[in-house]
């Protein structure tokens, strides 16, 4: 049996009636406020539920704001896009109107004032300033992207990103060097007139033909059958130290075979020709020397016997175990200009446009050269030349035939009326249909004759001795201490940067020897720097000066050499290197790699043709308008897939805030309504409380006084 005493009646009231105090005053509180959490300890786990939520609706404004912040510059790229359109369309329109035949002289001039304004306004777009950011710039925001004097790229190429939600960013920028224009290599090291060329400008001096049909022209094919290889007068192999001489001629693949193993009987080499992979083969007992092009021999093979035969060897080369090697390269190709192309000569009729047919009457035995001068002197509507379309150690020479003016070689029709040389060689290779096509081929962006693609370690190189016209570029006057000064020629043809290199130091090293300096030279070309390194790598070898500024040195730009001053190399040993940087022609006002990549080298080129009245070249301008025109457009889709991205994240943005503030809502803040009821029923169920234990306390009291 339990008793309860009044010491726990009371303290059960009161217990009770601060439990029903303190419920009233959160009530009133929560009334008052509006809020259910006043304090940490009205709810510590809804209060953290709380913190979070607010946290998070105050990212969601900074995210509207940055999403505000980055529709400006979006808007402004999506409309300067669409003006630049219009300025390409605009001179796609122009290029067509002036290749149109019954423009004149001051029709085109006219055209090209036009085609000027519209690369002014070009740059004033790739300049266009929005609230203080430069929208076709990077990083560098005081400055325009583009300099209005020369047309190059001034600023950097780097985003301009905005984080516009969790783990959501947005590129708010378009780099100029995108569109518009480039940065020289080397600073002002390269010519200003570098990034907006003159006509048919070139920034190596390397020789440029003005009448090249940029956009195709007629191509020969290698012969399909035996060519004509041909032995001058003083050619020789050399076995063994032992030069053996060849008699001078004209030889198809089987005579030159018989010649070889006639001329070096004793040596015991044999030669043979592989058929299938288009190679000569030498067979010999091991250990048999073939003294090529650079050998130490008193007397190496000529490179005319070495190049006809495809090997491009460094010095002695040892027959191994096997008893026999291949050349390098393959043969049955052109080599020279002064090979023969056609044995027994005949007629062909060149058709040019629509014109009268003209008959060019073809002699015997005539080289490239030779039918080539006899198709340009016939006059015929069309312009033939000799060009290299392999490399200088592995050479494949073409006739080369274009309409004349340039621009309509597609229209040109060849047939061969008279010859007796066999089917796919000689006069024959020379016929085209322009319908059906044939043994020459329609072809663009020919090796050497019209455009380079590219830019680098890779770019063609093109090597002139100047005797047919060109610019003669393949000279280097070289001093060693002790000796005269001797002129180093580089063989003319078509180089890559590496094998420009490989062909020079066997020639240093040949002056080397005959000076008897002990000097040895390795030469290379560094992809990084873009620049030549001649080394002098023997610690006993003498001192040596490259007379870069003699008059007779001709090679020194191609190589990156300063014409102003010579280089020199200590005894003992060295480097020079390359001043600036080697381009080929990568700045050269053909180049078709820019032209197509950059709005302002497109509109510059169309514009200075215009000027010269070239319509082959205005022809070429039509296509890079059209194809910028294109990468406008879908820089335009990306700058608009960007907004969209803006767009659908503000909306989900807006719509997880309108989310957040009902959870924040139910999280923090009263149900006034039913917090108020409670606190009527607190308010009475308290009242009633005191008036009953009012009156039980009042007859405890009375029953404790009673005697």
């Amino acid at each position: 049996m339990i008793i309860v005493t009044n010491q726990m009646f009371n303290n059960q009231f009161l217990t009770g009636l601060q439990q029903n105090l303190q419920a009233e005053l959160t009530d009133t509180q929560e009334i008052s406020t509006g809020y259910k959490i006043n304090q940490p300890s009205d709810g510590p786990a809804a209060l953290v539920q709380i913190v979070g939520y607010q946290t998070q609706m105050s990212d969601m404004t900074e995210y509207q704001k940055a999403m505000t912040a980055a529709k400006v510059p979006l808007q402004s790229l999506d409309s300067s896009l669409s003006n630049l359109n219009n300025t390409l369309t605009r001179a796609n329109e122009l290029a067509v109107s002036g290749v149109d035949a019954t423009m004149n002289g001051s029709d085109l001039q006219d055209i090209a004032a036009e085609v000027q304004q519209l690369s002014t306004s070009a740059v004033s777009i790739a300049n266009t300033n929005i609230s203080g950011q430069y929208i076709f710039g990077g990083d560098n925001s005081n400055v325009n992207p583009i300099d209005p004097g020369t047309g190059e790229l001034i600023s950097d190429s780097s985003s301009v990103n905005i984080n516009i939600g969790v783990g959501v960013n947005v590129t708010t920028n378009v780099s100029a060097g995108s569109l518009f224009s480039f940065q020289r290599v080397n600073g002002n090291a390269d010519s200003a007139t570098a990034i907006l060329p003159t006509y048919n400008w070139t920034n190596d001096g390397a020789n440029t033909i003005p009448d090249a049909d940029p956009l195709s022209a007629l191509e020969t094919s290698a012969p399909t059958t035996s060519p004509i290889y041909t032995i001058n007068s003083g050619d020789s192999i050399s076995i063994g130290g032992t030069p053996y001489a060849l008699t001078a001629g004209a030889y198809n693949t089987n005579q030159l075979i018989t010649q070889l193993n006639t001329a070096t009987a004793g040596s015991g080499a044999t030669f043979s020709y592989d058929s299938v992979n288009n190679k000569f083969n030498i067979t010999a007992p091991p250990g048999t020397v073939i003294n090529w092009q650079g050998s130490p021999a008193a007397t190496p093979t000529t490179m005319n016997v070495e190049q006809t035969l495809g090997f491009s060897s460094k010095g002695d080369q040892t027959i191994g175990a096997g008893g026999s090697i291949e050349s390098t390269n393959t043969v049955g190709k052109f080599t020279a200009s002064d090979d023969i192309f056609t044995t027994n000569g005949g007629t062909i009729n060149i058709t040019s446009g629509g014109g009268q047919s003209v008959p060019v009457t073809v002699a015997a035995n005539s080289t490239l050269q030779d039918v080539r001068d006899d198709i340009n002197s016939a006059k015929a509507g069309v312009k033939a030349q000799v060009v290299n379309a392999g490399t200088s150690t592995d050479p494949d020479l073409r006739l080369v035939v274009a309409s004349d003016p340039a621009g309509a070689s597609a229209n040109i029709d060849i047939s061969v009326s008279s010859t007796t040389d066999p089917s796919g060689t000689g006069i024959n290779m020379l016929s085209y249909d322009k319908t059906t096509g044939n043994n020459m081929t329609l072809a663009t962006n020919i090796t050497n004759y019209n455009y380079i693609t590219q830019a680098g370690a890779n770019d063609s190189i093109v090597i002139d001795d100047g005797t047919n016209g060109g610019i003669a570029n393949n000279q280097i006057v070289v001093k060693e201490a002790g000796s005269a000064a001797q002129t180093m020629a580089i063989d003319p043809g078509t180089y890559t940067a590496d094998q420009l290199a490989a062909d020079i130091e066997p020639k240093l090293n040949n002056i080397a020897a005959a000076d008897a300096s002990g000097n040895t030279y390795s030469v290379t070309y560094d992809p990084n720097a873009m620049k030549f390194k001649i080394d002098q790598t023997n610690a006993a070898g003498v001192a040596v000066n490259f007379e870069w500024s003699n008059s007779s040195t001709t090679a020194a730009h191609l190589l990156g050499y300063n014409t102003a001053t010579n280089a020199g190399i200590a005894a003992g040993g060295g480097t020079v290197q390359s001043d600036n940087s080697v381009l080929a022609n990568y700045y050269s006002f053909n180049n078709n790699y820019l032209n197509d990549k950059y709005i302002l080298r497109a509109l510059n080129f169309e514009q200075v043709s215009l000027q010269k009245g070239d319509s082959g070249r205005v022809q070429q301008a039509i296509k890079y308008t059209n194809d910028l025109s294109a990468a406008v457009s879908q820089t335009q889709a990306q700058v608009g897939a960007a907004e969209d991205k803006v767009n659908t994240e503000s909306s989900y943005q807006t719509n997880s805030q309108s989310d957040m503030q009902v959870f924040l809502s139910n999280a923090q803040n009263t149900d006034l309504a039913s917090v108020s009821s409670d606190l009527t029923l607190r308010q009475t169920a308290l009242q009633a409380l005191r008036t009953v234990t009012t009156d039980v306390l009042n007859q405890s009291l009375f029953d404790f006084i009673k005697p």
